[in-house]
């Protein structure tokens, strides 16, 4: 079975320090969950990322081809509007609603 192919995100308290993704190891800790297929991210990571207070991690997931219906609708509802927009727009592009 594969791991998770992502990074975790853990709350430190200094959000000069979260981007770029990966790059501080007191904020980001690489996952090694177990998934179904090499490349797969843990349902645990996007959780994390959904949540993550920094919007350009947010704005880059929800461009990640792999996340749920449920994980699109989390991002959906951001505060963030360009975030929630797209979003919507993937969540439209899967149910074959052209806007």
């Amino acid at each position: 079975m594969a791991r998770c192919a992502t990074w975790r995100f853990t709350d430190v308290g200094d959000l000069n320090r979260i981007l770029p993704v990966g790059h501080d190891h007191k904020v980001w800790r690489p996952c090694r969950s177990r998934v179904p297929s090499k490349g797969d991210w843990c349902d645990e990571c996007v959780a994390a990322m959904i949540l993550c207070p920094e919007v350009e991690v947010r704005r880059a997931l929800v461009e990640h081809p792999g996340l749920t219906d449920q994980q699109l609708r989390d991002l959906h509802s951001d505060p963030d509007y360009i975030t929630s927009a797209a979003a919507a727009e993937k969540l439209r592009e899967r149910a074959g609603i052209w806007s």
